[in-house]
C-alpha cells in the first residue's frame, strides 16, 4: 500500500510539470536538500560547486531568492561561527544546461563576511521575467568562489561522499563552470551553495497555504550513519527521507554532537537566518546528546522552550528521542542489545513521556522513538537489522524504515500489508506461519491472524492484538488445504489484509507419529536428492538423520511424474538401484536367535507389466549363501509377492493383480516374526518368518536388479518404472500412525 502523508490540508498535488489551482500563493522554502553549513575547508579561486534540488511538489515556484550565511556550525563549540570572508557568484540551472544568474542588489557578485544575506529575485535568462520552475521539477544551483584560496570556507556536509550516496552533486577544484560545462558527482563529502532558497509557491493562485519545513537537531537529523543511499529525492536521514516521499521542501540546521543547550544558548545567528525566510512548520529533534552528557529531562525540556522561540508563529513539532545501545551480536537482534547507561540515559523514557504529553508551544509530536524502538519505551533499536552500527546512528535501511513509520505532522497512519507472509506445514494437523512487518505504518503495529479451510467462506481468529511475527496453528485436519490471512493495525486503524496464501497441510510429518520414525525420504523434494548435470540422481539423502542411500546405475528424475503431473519421481533404468548399509538394526536377527525386531517400510512406485519388479529388499552383499528378503511383483502374476530365498522357507502371498498405469503405495510391516503386506492402504497378505534363525540382513536396496550385487536376487529383475517417496520406521506402525505415513508417501507420487 502506498503511503500518502497527511498534511492537514485539502490540496491537490502536482508532481512534475504544471501546478495546482488548489494551492494559494505562499511565500516559503521552495526546494528540498537545503542545509546550513557544518564544516569549513580551503577552497581555491574559481572552484565551482553544483547542488541539486527538487521544487515544491504542490505548485510551480517563482520569485526565487537565495539566502546565504557567513557562518557555519563549528566542531568543538557546536554553535554558529563565522567563516572567512569570501566573494561568490551563482547561477540557477533549469533545465539542465540553461543558466539564470543570481544577483544581489543588481550585482553579479556578493561578498559574504557576516550574518545572513538574501539575493534579488532570480530572473530567467530566457524570458526576462522572474524564473518559474514547475512543481516537483529537478533543478540545480552552481556557486563559484571568486576569492583566492579561502581557508575557512563554510561547507555543506554529507554523511558520505556524493557518488557513494548516488547524488548528482559535484565540485571543480579551480575551474569556473558557473554557467557552462558539466559537473559530475564526485567522491567528496562537501559542497557549497545556498543555505536556503525561498520564493513563492502557486503565485497568483488561491487556496490553502503550502507547507515548508525548518528542522533543527543533532547527528540523527544530520543523518550520520545513513551512508549507503539516499531518499527518493536525494535526502539523507529519516526526516529528509520522510520529506522526500511527498517532495516537501525543508531547511536542515543540524550538527553532529550538538546539545539542545548549545542551540538554546546561541540563537542569534540562527534568528538572523530565519528572519530572511518564510516557512509554515518547524521541527525540533535535540536531546539525546544532552542525556549523554548528563543533563536531566527537565533541563532538556526547558532548552526546547528556548528553541521554540526562534520560530515565531510557525507550527512547532517536537520529536521524541531515539536511543543509544550496546550489543553483544553486532546489532543483529533485539535480545542482544542493552541501553547505554552513561550520562543520564536513564532519563530517556522521562523525556519521551513528557514530549508525548504535548509540552507548551508544541503543536504536534513526531514520535521518532516509537518509529525506531522495538516497543514503546524499550529503549532498544528495532530492525531491520542491523539498525545501527555504533549504537546511536541509524543505518540507511533503518533511516528509510523510520521514514516509513512517521508522518510530517506527527499524525499516525494505518500500516500497509505485511510482507513475506509464508506458511509451512509442521505436521498433519498444524501449520506454521511467518511474516515481516509492513513497509509503512506508524508504530506500534499489532496483528490479527485468521485461518480457514480454502473451501470455506468464514474465517476463524487465531490471535489478535499480537506483535509476534510467527506462530503455529494447531488442531487442523490432515490432508486439507487452508488459507491464512494477517491484518496489521495501529492507532490509526487497520491496514490492508495480506494476500490470502494457500497451503496444503502435510499428511505426514515425524511429529505426527506416535512412534520412533527412523528414516524418511521424499523424491519430490530436491533438497533430499542429489542430481548431476543430466538430471540423474546420484544420491538420496535421508531426511531425519545423516545417512545417505548410495547410488548404483543412474536413476533419473522425472520432473512431471505422478498422477497429478506436479511431482518429481525417480525413474529406475535396468541395473539402477539405491543401496544403504546402515540398516542392519532394522531386522537385528543374529544367528540362532528369534526374530524380535520391528519395522515398517512404506514406498510408492509404478510397476512395469510383464516383468518382475522389486521394491524394498534386504540382504547381505557379497555373501550369496545368506538370506535375502524382498517385496516384488512377478512376471506371470503382477500381484504382490514376498519371498525369502537361499534355503529359507519361502513366504509368499499374492494379490490377483496390481495394475501398472498408476502409482501404488506398498507397505511392509515386520513385528517380530510376523509380516503384514499392504497395497494402497489395504492389507493383502500376511506371513511368518521361518528358518534356522540365520537372518543377518545388513543391506537395504531400492530398485535392485543385479544378482551379483544383491545376493539372492534373480539376475533379471526389473526395477519399478518410477519411484517416489519412502519411509522406514523403527517400529511396527498401526492405526492412524500407519495411515498418515501411507498418505504422505502417496502424496509424493501425486496420489
Amino acid at each position: 500500500m502506498s503511503l500518502s502523508l497527511s498534511l492537514g490540508l485539502s490540496i491537490g498535488k502536482s508532481y512534475g510539470s504544471g501546478s495546482s489551482s488548489a494551492v494559494g500563493e505562499t511565500s516559503g522554502i521552495v526546494a528540498n536538500r537545503l542545509q546550513a553549513p557544518t564544516a569549513v575547508g580551503t577552497i581555491q579561486a574559481n572552484a565551482t560547486s553544483r547542488r541539486v534540488h527538487y521544487a515544491h511538489p504542490q505548485a510551480a515556484i517563482t520569485d526565487l531568492q537565495c539566502v546565504d550565511t557567513a557562518w557555519y556550525i563549528a566542531d568543538g563549540t557546536l554553535v554558529p561561527t563565522n567563516g572567512d570572508s569570501r566573494s561568490i557568484k551563482r547561477y540557477i540551472e533549469y533545465p539542465d544546461g540553461v543558466f539564470h544568474q543570481v544577483l544581489w542588489s543588481g550585482l553579479a557578485t556578493k561578498t559574504i563576511s557576516t550574518g545572513s544575506v538574501k539575493s534579488d529575485v532570480v530572473i530567467s535568462s530566457v524570458t526576462g521575467q522572474p524564473l518559474i520552475i514547475p512543481a516537483g521539477a529537478k533543478f540545480a544551483e552552481r556557486t563559484v568562489n571568486l576569492t583566492s584560496s579561502v581557508t575557512n570556507f563554510p561547507l555543506i556536509e554529507m554523511p558520505a561522499n556524493n557518488s557513494t550516496l548516488g547524488l548528482e552533486d559535484g565540485n571543480t577544484a579551480s575551474t569556473d563552470l558557473g554557467n557552462s560545462g558539466t559537473i559530475s558527482a564526485d567522491a567528496s563529502l562537501y559542497t557549497f551553495g545556498s543555505t536556503c532558497i525561498v520564493g513563492k509557491i502557486g503565485k497568483g493562485q488561491t487556496g490553502p497555504t503550502a507547507k515548508s519545513y525548518v528542522v533543527v537537531g543533532d547527528s540523527i537529523i544530520f543523518s550520520q550513519g545513513d551512508i549507503t543511499s539516499v531518499g527518493a529525492k536525494g535526502g539523507s536521514g529519516w526526516f529528509a527521507r520522510l520529506a522526500d516521499r511527498t517532495g516537501m521542501p525543508y531547511l536542515k540546521i543540524a550538527k553532529k554532537g550538538q546539545n539542545a543547550s548549545d542551540l538554546a544558548g546561541a540563537t542569534s545567528s540562527v534568528s538572523g537566518l530565519l528572519a530572511l525566510i518564510s516557512y509554515t512548520d518547524a521541527v525540533v529533534e535535540h536531546g539525546i546528546n544532552d542525556l549523554r552528557n548528563g543533563r536531566t529531562a527537565a533541563q532538556i525540556l526547558a532548552d526546547h522552550q528556548t528553541i521554540y522561540a526562534l520560530f515565531g508563529s510557525a507550527n512547532i513539532g517536537q520529536c521524541t528521542l531515539t536511543t543509544r545501545t550496546d550489543s553483544t551480536d553486532s546489532y543483529a537482534s533485539v535480545s542482544g542489545q542493552t541501553t547505554k547507561t552513561d550520562g543520564n540515559m536513564a532519563d530517556l523514557t522521562n523525556v519521551n513521556t513528557s514530549i508525548r504529553a504535548l509540552p507548551a508551544n508544541v503543536d504536534f509530536v513526531i514520535d521518532v522513538a516509537d518509529g525506531s524502538m522495538s516497543a514503546r519505551n524499550s529503549n532498544i533499536w528495532a530492525g531491520p537489522f542491523p539498525p545501527v552500527l555504533d549504537g546511536t546512528h541509524p543505518t540507511s535501511a533503518k533511516a528509510a524504515d523510520m521514514a516509513n513509520r512517521l508522518s510530517l505532522n506527527g499524525a499516525a497512519f494505518a500500516p500497509s500489508a505485511v510482507n513475506s507472509l509464508a506458511i509451512t506445514g509442521t505436521g498433519s494437523t498444524s501449520l506454521a506461519f511467518s511474516f515481516a512487518i509492513p513497509t509503512t505504518g506508524s508504530q506500534y503495529i499489532t496483528y490479527l491472524v485468521e485461518y480457514k479451510r480454502t473451501i470455506d467462506s468464514s474465517w476463524t481468529q487465531f490471535v489478535t492484538g499480537s506483535s509476534a511475527l510467527t506462530g503455529t496453528i494447531t488442531g487442523l485436519t490432515a490432508s486439507t488445504s487452508y488459507d491464512i490471512r494477517v491484518t496489521p493495525s495501529n492507532s490509526a486503524g487497520s491496514g490492508t489484509s495480506s494476500t490470502v496464501t494457500q497451503s496444503t497441510v502435510s499428511t505426514f510429518q515425524p511429529l505426527d507419529l506416535g512412534a520412533s520414525l527412523g528414516y524418511a525420504w521424499d523424491a519430490g523434494n530436491t533438497s533430499k536428492v542429489t542430481v548431476d548435470g543430466s538430471n540423474n540422481v546420484t544420491a538420496m539423502t535421508e531426511l531425519y538423520s545423516t545417512n545417505t542411500l548410495g547410488i548404483g546405475g543412474a536413476p533419473a528424475i522425472i520432473t512431471n511424474g505422478g498422477q497429478t503431473g506436479n511431482k518429481r519421481v525417480i525413474d529406475f533404468p535396468a541395473g539402477a538401484y539405491f543401496k544403504g548399509n546402515n540398516f542392519q538394526g532394522l531386522l537385528d536377527i543374529p544367528d540362532g536367535s528369534t526374530a524380535t525386531s520391528a519395522f515398517t517400510v512404506v514406498e510408492a512406485g509404478k510397476c512395469q507389466a510383464g516383468v518382475t519388479n522389486r521394491f524394498s529388499f534386504w540382504g547381505t552383499a557379497g555373501a550369496a549363501t545368506l538370506a535375502s528378503f524382498a517385496m516384488r511383483t512377478t512376471t506371470s502374476n503382477r500381484g504382490i509377492s514376498v519371498i525369502e530365498v537361499n534355503s529359507r522357507a519361502a513366504v509368499t502371498a499374492f494379490q490377483s493383480v496390481v495394475e501398472t498405469s498408476n502409482y501404488h503405495v506398498f507397505t511392509t510391516i515386520k513385528n517380530g516374526t510376523s509380516l503384514i503386506f499392504r497395497v494402497d492402504g489395504v492389507q493383502v497378505a500376511t506371513g511368518t518368518l521361518v528358518g534356522d534363525g540365520s537372518w543377518n540382513f545388513n543391506d537395504f536396496y531400492i530398485g535392485t536388479s543385479s544378482g551379483a550385487s544383491t545376493p539372492g536376487t534373480p539376475a533379471t529383475v526389473f526395477p519399478p518404472d518410477a519411484y517416489s517417496g519412502l519411509v522406514i520406521a523403527r517400529t511396527a506402525l498401526t492405526g492412524t500412525d500407519l495411515t498418515n505415513v501411507e498418505s504422505w508417501v502417496g502424496a509424493t507420487a501425486g496420489l
